[in-house]
């Protein structure tokens, strides 16, 4: 492999170092490089079958900008960005440099390419923007339609991607990856299926590349009707109360709510979420109350059919709880038969802001869904010491009265450092001989 490697890395080096394009692309100022293109001729008619063809000009500058890109070194970030604003708004350049590296890109295994490949595909524009073109248009020989670009756009993502043994890919490089990728690069592609394998490979690795990974095979499942059975119930084990303490507890949440958006939802699907979000109420981290109990209620509301957990009295407490939280089958879980008393019980939670939250259970739900918002614990503490001392008012909740209805209401406050107009600074001490002072001449017993 590591001879493979080398001999790879040798090849580049080798072409790299007869175009000339490649150490204008390395060093040369942008608008040097584009006066260049600009004198440069991209077709010529072929004497001998008398119709046009790429000139050898043209293919050198493509060929130029891949070699680039290949470079067994670690190229600068920012130097690729000025170069893609500059000349990948051309569609004739944007299709014959992606064609040339979709088949190239496989040659490659060194690190540093990897990373300058992810950073040139991130920073090109997305293919269904509007560009145009630098040289005549001929779409024979350089296809521009947005189709080809689409196509070409996937498929070298495809390339790059597909032979990545994501098992062996470093952490840090596919956190960079797989956020983008899964959230901006899997909408552009005509046939984004064909990614499955790289990202269920991704979801067996765990932790937060199970959560980028879910967010991408879910966008498979909605827009391209891929199959997945067994997605709901990946989701529903992947719901544990370790993901109240986990880093990436923001973003599986935000994804587990937009998984839960659908008014499709089997009720027992819905119910076995809404029950399993309850329970991580009584062993979550503060300030992962508040986001659990919005998200419960934004459920609620999606759900009518599961509202007659909220309105059960009974069971009550945990011992007459038909629900197990440790059956993964959420048909066999019980979450139907229960109710919501962990809603109950949170109301009594010592955190001020947490327990008002819970109070939604006694009023009637609006059909209007709350605001989500995460907060850390120094900033729950920090607002309880604020308004412990008086600097500051508690956050509202979501069906408090509007700000512009208080806004109208007559009040003066009293500021404790103001000092009166009249006031007039006492003679001596207050307590004379403070320390020996005796109480019944100021108190009566």
């Amino acid at each position: 492999m590591v001879a493979e490697t080398e001999e790879n890395v040798a090849e580049v080096m080798k072409t790299t170092s007869k175009n000339p394009w490649v150490e204008r692309f390395q060093e040369a100022p942008v608008n040097e490089i584009y006066s260049h293109l600009k004198s440069l001729k991209a077709y010529e008619v072929d004497p001998e079958y008398n119709k046009k063809r790429k000139t050898s000009e043209f293919e050198e500058l493509i060929t130029g900008f891949v070699d680039f890109i290949l470079t067994p070194s670690l190229l600068n970030k920012g130097r690729i960005k000025e170069l893609t604003g500059r000349f990948f708004t051309y569609a004739d350049i944007y299709a014959a440099v992606l064609t040339l590296l979709a088949r190239k890109v496989q040659m490659v295994t060194a690190q540093e390419q990897n990373v300058n490949v992810y950073n040139f595909l991130s920073l090109i524009p997305l293919p269904s923007q509007k560009m145009y073109t630098l040289f005549e248009r001929n779409e024979e020989l350089v296809d521009v339609a947005t189709k080809n670009l689409k196509n070409q756009f996937e498929r070298t993502w495809l390339k790059f991607l597909g032979k990545q043994q994501v098992g062996e890919l470093p952490t840090r490089f596919l956190k960079q990856i797989l956020p983008y990728f899964t959230q901006t690069v899997i909408d552009e592609c005509p046939h984004a299926p064909l990614f499955a394998d790289f990202l269920f490979g991704v979801f067996n690795r765990g932790d937060i590349y199970a959560v980028w990974s879910l967010g991408g095979i879910f966008k498979l499942m909605v827009n391209h009707n891929f199959e997945y059975p067994d997605f709901y119930q990946a989701v529903y084990r992947m719901t544990t109360p370790q993901l109240c303490y986990a880093t990436y507890r923001e973003e599986f949440f935000e994804l587990l709510s937009l998984f839960l958006s659908s008014s499709h939802i089997p009720m027992y699907i819905a119910a076995a979420f809404t029950k399993k979000l309850a329970r991580l109420l009584l062993v979550g981290k503060l300030s992962c109350q508040e986001p659990i109990m919005s998200l419960i209620r934004n459920v609620l509301v999606r759900h009518q059919n599961v509202r007659m957990l909220l309105d059960r009295e009974e069971p009550s407490k945990l011992d007459a709880d038909p629900y197990d939280e440790n059956e993964e089958n959420m048909q066999k879980c019980g979450a139907c038969s229960s109710s919501l008393w962990e809603l109950k019980t949170v109301q009594a939670h010592w955190n001020p802001d947490v327990s008002k939250r819970a109070n939604f259970v006694d009023r009637e739900l609006q059909a209007m869904e709350s605001y989500v918002r995460w907060r850390s614990d120094d900033e729950y503490f920090a607002a309880l010491l604020e308004r412990k001392f008086g600097k500051q008012k508690a956050a509202l909740d979501e069906e408090e009265e509007p700000q512009a209805k208080r806004s109208k209401k007559k009040f003066v406050e009293e500021d404790d450092d103001v000092v009166p107009t009249n006031f007039i600074e006492p003679d001596g001490s207050l307590f004379a001989d403070s320390m020996a002072f005796t109480y019944s001449d100021y108190w009566s017993f």
